[in-house]
């Protein structure tokens, strides 16, 4: 008996409003979590991701494949957000020369650093950010200032108050997918 052709089957599309509130409550399961501080996200997610994913994983039919394929990709997207709002960008390792040897290190702009980094005295106290938790800070800062608000509320309030325009889609001269 040879092999059996599968009829296709089309995805349909997951309403976006629950893949968003899937990464929320991954964010919050990381805001919650007391080992998620600032350094344990300075790391190359997308690096690592690709080496868990392999091409039997992403063909697998199979539904908990399938599920396993899903939450991997929800749990890049949270981080990759908490690495921006932490940041200000995604960690990307590269090659780097120091000292006169090879090292992967995440990629920042030249003498900028994450707050973990910054160390030092503060009258007459040591001041040592190793171990922050700033997505815990955060979390207390939006309880005190956006008591009882969705998400979109806060939003629409951060778009009326905002220091800077948004982003300029479509405006933009360079566009970035014509980069190679």
């Amino acid at each position: 008996m040879g092999y059996q052709k599968k009829k296709p089957k089309y995805k349909q599309p997951k309403q976006y409003h629950l893949v968003i509130t899937d990464i929320t409550n991954y964010i919050d399961k990381m805001v919650k979590d007391k080992r998620d501080i600032d350094r344990n996200c300075f790391n190359d997610e997308i690096q690592r991701t690709l080496e868990v994913l392999n091409y039997e994983l992403l063909r697998s039919d199979d539904e908990n494949d399938k599920l396993i394929v899903y939450t991997i990709g929800i749990q890049l997207i949270s981080m990759l957000i908490v690495q921006t709002s932490l940041f200000g960008r995604i960690c990307i390792e590269n090659d780097t020369y120091v000292d006169g040897e090879k090292e992967r290190l995440i990629t920042l702009p030249r003498s900028e650093f994450p707050l973990f980094f910054k160390q030092g005295i503060n009258k007459g106290q040591n001041v040592d950010n190793w171990d922050i938790h700033s997505l815990s800070k955060m979390k207390e800062w939006y309880k005190k200032n956006f008591k009882n608000k969705s998400l979109k509320e806060i939003m629409d309030d951060g778009n009326k108050k905002r220091k800077r325009k948004p982003l300029p889609y479509g405006k933009v001269k360079s566009d970035i997918r014509k980069i190679k």
